[in-house]
């Protein structure tokens, strides 16, 4: 067994998506990029999460820890991240990625007490409880239906816990939910020969879609699938896989990914150091290209859909091309300065995620500048012509609504409008930040800056003709904000359980031209649908009591007024953290 980063979980070694949460088994996560040249050489910060190991046990509180120590900055070589970033995005080989309708969802997220009862929230302001020994499951997002998993079966329960439906009755791993149905793989066997299974709600029917690997969409229940040396796609629509292609006998197959309507899909097959890159159009097999990998061992390749499914972009982190594909037209290659991993790709709105549904002109991409731990950022046209717009920089933090924040390698923290490949002005915001978030609308910035022995000083800035800054609170060790950027969360004066990896604080809630108020005490974490919190609506979890060598405490619920308790005895091991 080993223990998933997210949900601290113990899981099958050789999953590479937790069965609880969702999210990859190893999930540390880091987005470099660089800027225009800016300041003079300081070497960044890019240590990767930690994989924990066993837990120790858990001891009472210990009140308080705090060294006030400056935190050192030191360089992660390259090669070490770049080998560890590999590792975490090879989960895709299996089960697909984590999205806003994946099985621990926090709007989905079924809550599990001591007894094993489950706590839902059906997304229209009720609470469901359901009794009984169970283990895990979600709610739909639209709050129709209800899965629960009580380690030997799988039940369906309509939305207020009622009628329930045996799906299985044998031990099961769920790969991907929707709305109106889910894919599982039974525990049979060895992972990647256990049998598939979808499962529709309204028909109550069952496909069994095989043994071999199986990539679900992003929002549909759509699947690639390979097996028997063959691509197969189960459109949402269909009784059973449509085998699409034959692969090459002798190559090493990885599924990369499949639109929601199923009309296109991406999938490579592998021979010595030669990495081909193959795609279905409307079930017809295509060549994208060929990719020649020196270190074949540590290749991935990823594929976004977006334009509502009709175009794709695909890559791949030890390669320096990315692939454009329009349905029913030719194939246009871009060439980069270095390889592109899918966490560095942006458009004008945000981070390319595999659920875009918007129309996309020009991209940006990050990688490597002429120092390995600093980065340069480029525009690519949908042409595929190539741009460095941005240089030696140590990490971009967001580009949002046409503005890009990023910070420089002396943790400089600057903000300029992007006039699609061309940066205004840089705009000095502060120095000495770690810590940054930005609003949906760029208007709002909140950072951290001078950290100490983990936390910061917390700092509110509004952009703008006359900006403005404010000072929010010292010792802060967690932030969240909201889309529109008029809220802020955070955590400060950090306590720490003994002799476990959980610190809990006091929370408090800003709105955008009032005090901070303290909201309660003894908080570990906060959760929400999205990175961004929703205006007061949201939910923390506030630590109670250790039983049995579990966590256990409480969900709460903010509604602008306060908080209220919506669920007690809640193991913490059944909680995302953010």
């Amino acid at each position: 067994m080993v223990k998933c980063v997210n949900c601290e979980k113990d899981v099958e070694e050789g999953l590479m998506i937790c069965p609880y949460c969702g999210k990859k088994v190893n999930s540390a996560q880091y987005t470099n990029v660089e800027g225009r040249q800016l300041g003079n050489g300081k070497q960044m910060d890019v240590r990767p999460a930690a994989i924990p190991g066993q837990q120790p046990e858990i001891q009472p509180v210990q009140r308080p820890l705090k060294s006030k120590q400056k935190r050192k900055r030191y360089i992660v070589w390259t090669t070490v991240a770049a080998g560890i970033l590999v590792i975490l995005l090879a989960v895709f080989m299996i089960m697909g990625r984590s999205n806003k309708n994946s099985i621990m969802d926090e709007k989905g997220y079924v809550y599990i007490d001591t007894d094993g009862n489950a706590y839902c929230h059906n997304g229209k302001g009720k609470w469901i409880k359901v009794e009984g020994d169970w283990r895990s499951g979600f709610i739909t997002w639209d709050g129709r239906y209800i899965v629960l998993n009580n380690g030997n079966n799988l039940y369906l329960l309509d939305g207020k816990g009622k009628n329930p439906v045996k799906i299985a009755n044998a031990p099961v791993i769920l790969l991907t939910t929707r709305n109106n149905g889910l894919l599982y793989m039974e525990r049979s066997g060895e992972i990647g020969s256990e049998p598939v299974y979808r499962y529709l709600f309204d028909t109550k029917e069952t496909t069994k879609i095989g043994q071999g690997q199986v990539y679900p969409a992003n929002d549909s229940l759509a699947a690639l699938v390979f097996k028997d040396q063959g691509i197969y796609i189960l459109p949402e629509s269909a009784d059973e896989p449509v085998k699409v292609a034959s692969c090459e006998e002798g190559s090493e197959v990885e599924l990369v990914g499949i639109s929601n309507n199923g009309k296109m899909a991406v999938w490579t097959e592998k021979k010595g150091q030669t990495t081909t890159i193959y795609t279905a159009e409307n079930m017809e097999k295509e060549k994208l290209g060929s990719l020649e990998l020196k270190d074949s061992s540590q290749a991935y390749t990823y594929a976004f859909f977006f334009n509502e499914s009709t175009e794709a972009i695909v890559g791949n982190g030890n390669s320096d091309r990315l692939f454009r594909k329009k349905l029913g037209e030719e194939c246009i290659v871009a060439k980069t300065e270095g390889g592109v991993n899918q966490l560095n790709i942006y458009t004008i709105q945000g981070r390319l995620s595999g659920s875009h549904r918007n129309k996309i002109k020009g991209i940006y991409v990050v990688i490597d500048g002429e120092e390995k731990y600093l980065k340069d950022l480029y525009y690519i046209d949908e042409n595929g012509n190539s741009s460095r717009v941005i240089w030696n920089i140590l990490r971009v933090v967001d580009i949002q609504n046409g503005k890009i924040v990023m910070l420089d390698k002396d943790f400089t923290l600057y903000e300029t409008e992007l006039q699609l490949n061309l940066p205004e002005e840089f705009q000095k915001i502060s120095t000495d930040v770690e810590k940054a978030q930005v609003s949906k609308n760029g208007n709002y910035i909140y950072y951290g800056k001078d950290m100490e022995d983990e936390t910061f000083t917390l700092y509110e800035y509004k952009n703008g003709i006359n900006p403005t800054r404010i000072k929010i609170a010292d010792d802060v060790f967690k932030m969240k904000i909201s889309a529109d950027g008029n809220q802020v969360i955070y955590l400060k004066n950090p306590v720490k359980l003994q002799n476990a990896d959980m610190i809990l604080g006091d929370l408090y809630v800003k709105d955008v031209g009032k005090e901070p108020v303290k909201a309660s005490s003894d908080i570990i974490s906060i959760f929400d649908k999205t990175d961004y919190i929703t205006n007061d609506d949201w939910y923390c979890f506030q630590y109670d009591d250790i039983k049995d060598k579990k966590i256990t405490g409480a969900i709460l619920h903010y509604d602008g007024r306060g908080l209220d308790v919506k669920a007690e005895n809640i193991i913490y091991d059944n909680i995302i953290i953010e």
